[in-house]
């Protein structure tokens, strides 16, 4: 763990957010078919990364959102019920204001998540499910791991911290730039989405936790 030395201007992050992505990325497994990958997305680094044409919506959730569940299926926004598009508003926002929301799902829908067999309506549902089974905020908070500008931690940190709690590594992904913030988290699991650990080479670096 490292102690920012120097004061980082507030303002700049007032306007950053929590976003979990939760993705579940459908891959290709060697031997045994289809594997997931669940992908969870911080907010604040989402938009401190945006480009200056981009802004972050006005609103943006206090918490971990969707990213993206990625089949290769014809998006139908009729095909998801109405009680999951209501609880995919709350966990998978798009956090970018230039489109909506159901812009931003069927993206995710037709790009990355060929090869799957689910429905529009279980592939959303599964997500959902997912994302609330393993809440990263409280996974986090109890291994006393929070949001902070003036606390830095390494993906090893944060990894174990999570590991202790579902038994298995999971992915930490930063951002690409000084100060590296921790943007998103992904879990693995085998077809029949039993978790796994995933394939990941630990950095150490330096990581923000940025908060809200």
């Amino acid at each position: 763990m490292f102690i920012l030395q120097n004061n980082m201007v507030k303002g700049q992050y007032l306007m950053l957010i929590f976003l979990v992505l939760n993705n579940i990325v459908v891959i290709q497994g060697a031997s045994s078919g289809l594997a997931y990958r669940l992908a969870m997305q911080w907010p604040a680094s989402f938009c401190s990364t945006l480009s200056t044409k981009d802004t972050c919506i006005e609103s943006p959730p206090n918490q971990w959102t969707i990213h993206g569940l990625w089949p290769k299926k014809s998006f139908n926004i009729g095909d998801i019920s109405e009680s999951t598009r209501v609880q995919l508003a709350k966990l998978w926002p798009n956090l970018n204001a230039s489109s909506n929301n159901e812009q931003f799902w069927k993206q995710e829908w037709k790009k990355h998540g060929s090869c799957s067999n689910l429905t529009i309506e279980e592939y959303f549902e599964k997500a959902i499910q997912l994302a609330t089974l393993y809440n990263i905020y409280n996974i986090l908070e109890k291994n006393s791991i929070k949001p902070s500008s003036k606390i830095y931690y390494t993906d090893k940190e944060i990894s174990e911290s999570i590991q202790k709690v579902t038994g298995y590594k999971p992915e930490v992904h930063s951002t690409k730039k000084q100060p590296f913030l921790v943007s998103e988290i992904r879990f693995c699991f085998d077809q029949a989405f039993r978790m796994m650990d995933c394939n990941t080479t630990y950095q150490l670096n330096p990581l923000l936790y940025l908060e809200h």
